[in-house]
């Protein structure tokens, strides 16, 4: 934040579109969600495809649990980026909160074809399928998160809870056990 302030202090010689940027990012580092809301929602009044307002506005309005308003300029982002695995992950989230299934599950997908090697695009597809009760299904996808990051601790934690909720007691002991003592990310 000390980095944001002194940056905004030098800017005066900026564009005006970077010394809105340097404003909304102190705001957004501060917690101030509504000053930074209403910068970028500034920025995109004036400049609408710029991807990184649009990211921050997005995260201010999950933050928010405003996700219709989020899953709109999601949607936007991925219209303006389509080969961006932020903005499909984002979509697929944004549903899941909403539970919209099938929409998450599509943009889930697009978001596994951009970003295989992503462990998030397996949790999310394993969340997607937990929230509907196919516990197995979801294991799968838990599994392989794990798979390419041994330390993704949600990964992990989700993998306890469907053995968990599939009755396998001891297993599923055995693994919250294990997060308890880990350095897991």
């Amino acid at each position: 934040l000390r980095e944001i302030r002194i940056a905004r202090r030098d800017a005066q010689e900026l564009p005006a579109l970077e010394r809105e940027y340097i404003v909304a990012a102190e705001s957004y580092f501060a917690r101030s969600n509504s000053d930074a809301e209403q910068h970028y929602r500034r920025i995109l009044k004036n400049y609408p495809f710029e991807t990184e307002a649009r990211l921050f506005l997005i995260y201010i309005l999950y933050d928010q649990n405003e996700f219709d308003e989020a899953l709109a300029n999601a949607t936007v982002l991925a219209a303006q980026e389509p080969d961006s695995e932020v903005a499909w992950g984002a979509i697929g989230d944004l549903n899941l909160r909403l539970k919209r299934f099938e929409d998450a599950d599509l943009a889930l997908k697009r978001y596994l074809e951009l970003a295989p090697e992503n462990p998030n695009a397996q949790l999310l597809l394993g969340d997607s399928l937990l929230l509907r009760r196919r516990y197995e299904e979801a294991r799968t996808h838990y599994e392989k998160a794990i798979g390419l990051d041994p330390g993704f601790g949600s990964a992990h934690l989700q993998l306890a809870y469907v053995d968990y909720l599939t009755d396998q007691w001891s297993s599923a002991l055995a693994r919250f056990s294990s997060l308890a003592t880990s350095d897991m990310h």
